[in-house]
């Protein structure tokens, strides 16, 4: 609430020249991996439900020629595709939920309800930051600054919303030890998921689909994010000819970057 500049500014005036660069720093490596995370993550749900035999390095280079290309709609052109697909995404989810919830054991349940809390809190903090350190990015951009924080808040709570009932399900299907040893448990509880009619058989490619622009909505968003501090770091080294041209660069070398870390984590 008391941000009247952009984030990264806002960070500079509190911190010191010193730290405040230390800090963009930090959060330049920040986007720079999880960018490249989840285009580790993306290319292995192509690889594993939608296009098998196919080289991981490809999969990889178009998704990232793909997110690369996303810039060129700039962040408004973005915000209001995905304002669109939100409902599109999210009405058919919810009803798959709704529709998984006839087979879920509360017995498995159990696991939850015994689990230490500061581990339950400790692994909720670290789902919901990703989200929140680019909700406090995104305030320079908001033509009315003072319904961001409100926004900012109701994007928290939907989301974690979102991620306990969709955890409640999975372990009430499969039980916690099943639950720890599937790589995309949320896919394989949507191929069991039958909707009332039979008139939907692939209740998996809707997951898959969901899934697919919600991880191409956060490479855009942490490519474009990296690339502005980039920028800010880029300043004090070497003026920049005034114009947007120049940005491609910046975009060019996270989305490299990105790459190279997400061959990292798929070699490991």
């Amino acid at each position: 609430k008391g941000m009247k500049t952009s984030y990264p500014d806002f960070l500079k005036q509190k911190c010191g020249k010193v730290c405040g660069y230390v800090l963009w720093g930090g959060y330049f490596l920040y986007f720079i991996l999880m960018a490249s995370y989840t285009a580790y993550l993306f290319s292995t749900l192509m690889l594993n439900g939608l296009v098998e035999n196919v080289s991981f390095y490809l999969v990889l280079l178009l998704i990232l020629l793909l997110a690369f290309y996303g810039m060129a709609g700039g962040i408004e052109g973005r915000a209001r595709v995905y304002e669109i697909l939100f409902w599109f995404l999210m009405i058919p989810l919810f009803l798959m939920l709704f529709a998984a919830c006839r087979e879920v054991k509360p017995a498995y349940w159990s696991p939850v309800f015994v689990a230490d809390g500061k581990e339950v809190l400790s692994g909720s903090y670290y789902v919901l930051y990703s989200m929140v350190s680019i909700v406090l990015f995104l305030k320079e951009y908001v033509a009315d600054r003072r319904k961001c924080v409100g926004a900012a808040e109701k994007a928290v709570w939907f989301s974690g919303g979102v991620f306990a009932v969709l955890y409640l399900i999975l372990i009430g299907l499969f039980g916690a030890e099943a639950l720890a040893q599937m790589k995309f448990p949320a896919v394989t509880m949507m191929s069991r998921v039958q909707i009332t009619g039979g008139f939907l058989k692939r209740t998996d490619a809707f997951m898959f689909s969901i899934w697919f622009f919600t991880l191409y909505a956060l490479l855009n968003s942490c490519v474009f994010y990296g690339s502005s501090i980039a920028e800010k770091l880029w300043k004090p080294i070497r003026k920049m000819p005034k114009g947007k041209n120049y940005m491609w660069i910046f975009y060019g070398s996270v989305a490299v970057a990105a790459s190279v870390a997400a061959i990292c984590f798929y070699r490991s």
